[in-house]
């Protein structure tokens, strides 16, 4: 709002701010005082936002062991039967890392992508309010986020390997006919 011809800007905001003075619920700001009061809302939020983030990291982790442990007990027959023809332990493991990186991986971009449409959505709804407000995508952030992401599937991936190798071949690559056989004889 623009103050009347001849009257200065500070005069008009002292005015202004003695007649809202009188009515504690109400409060006078201009644009960048506006702005600065939702860029620290915003902030606190994305503070909330990223300690959701880490629990939800902790609960991929375990999501991401249990996802591989159940392919190791269904694949029982299969990673033996591969180790009899010459895959070795150390490829085993490197076979059940990349598959628990690629799982991280694409769970890790699909949250990203879901994350940066909310928040365009909601600085579209904060625009339409009166803000000028752009979605920024913090690059260097984001790569952390997704080597954290690889770093923490090849962690999640250990226990599932070492039961996958600790197997011997013999009794893994004939584990699904034990109970056939015993069932017809």
């Amino acid at each position: 709002m623009d103050p009347a011809a001849g009257v200065p800007k500070q005069r008009a905001k002292d005015a202004i701010e003695t007649v809202a003075s009188k009515y504690p619920t109400v409060s006078f700001m201009d644009r960048a005082a506006y702005k600065k009061m939702l860029t620290g809302t915003v902030d606190m939020l994305l503070a909330f936002i990223a300690a959701l983030l880490g629990l939800a990291v902790v609960i991929a982790l375990v999501g991401v062991a249990n996802t591989l442990t159940l392919s190791v007990v269904e694949r029982t027959q299969e990673n033996g039967v591969l180790r009899a023809v010459g895959l070795t332990r150390g490829r085993t493991r490197a076979m059940l890392a990349v598959e628990a990186v690629l799982m991280a991986l694409v769970g890790a971009l699909l949250g990203m992508g879901l994350g940066a449409a909310v928040s365009a959505g909601a600085m579209s709804f904060l625009n339409g309010m009166g803000g000028e407000f752009v979605v920024v995508l913090p690059w260097g952030r984001l790569g952390v986020i997704l080597g954290v992401a690889g770093v923490a599937a090849l962690a999640a991936s250990v226990l599932p390997a070492r039961r996958a190798v600790s197997r011997p071949v013999v009794e893994a690559s004939i584990r699904g006919r034990l109970p056939l056989r015993r069932a017809i004889g």
